[in-house]
């Protein structure tokens, strides 16, 4: 089987424990077979990623630390009455 790694840009420290957690879970229960290799989550502050280019810059940071195969989860972030949406973005 070839190994798929994600990447994951969140916005706290308890969702740097949590998220290599959650995603693994939600592989097991997709595919009890199938472990994707989840990277150290990048941890950016929500008021750093709502600057302009910031988000980008964050993804493409992600996406190199991939080097290859695999994907990138982008958790939601809630700042006042801003609400960036979560995306998964498919790399290589």
């Amino acid at each position: 089987m070839t190994e798929v790694r994600i990447a994951a840009i969140v916005e706290g420290h308890g969702e740097c424990e949590a998220v290599p957690i959650l995603i693994r879970r939600i592989a097991e229960t997709i595919d009890p077979g199938f472990v994707p290799r989840v990277l150290p989550p990048l941890r950016v502050p929500a008021s750093r990623l709502l600057k302009e280019g910031e988000m980008e810059r964050s993804v493409d940071l992600a996406a190199r630390k991939l080097q290859g195969r695999g994907g990138l989860s982008l958790s939601w972030i809630v700042t006042g009455k801003t609400v960036v949406r979560p995306r998964t973005v498919r790399c290589c």
